[in-house]
């Protein structure tokens, strides 16, 4: 596809050197919602639940300091996820690429 098209090959070159050369707070500010890299069966995620809770950034559910992320009990402490969310938990932190995470 970006062989014949030059300004679509020139965005995608620039587009992954500015990911590479990411520093981690920006990595942080990653938004969760609707973000291509983050995907289920192909489809980006939207909880609006957990949107208007807050979560809004990667830093919201990774914990940068221990370099895991955070317990499911720790998001019901921080934002009040009632129990049965928590496949939507486990679906969400395993779709985020190990790449985005380090």
């Amino acid at each position: 596809m970006c062989k014949n098209n030059q300004f679509t090959k020139d965005n995608l070159t620039s587009w992954n050197l500015f990911r590479k050369n990411y520093e981690q707070n920006d990595i942080q500010k990653i938004i969760i919602w609707n973000y291509s890299d983050i995907k289920i069966n192909n489809k980006t995620l939207y909880y609006k639940n957990w949107h208007e809770k807050g979560i809004l950034y990667l830093e919201h559910l990774f914990d940068f300091r221990h370099g895991k992320f955070y317990s499911f009990d720790n998001m019901q402490y921080l934002y009040q996820i009632p129990n049965c969310q928590y496949l939507k938990y486990l679906q969400l932190v395993n779709s985020i690429p190990k790449a985005i995470q380090t």
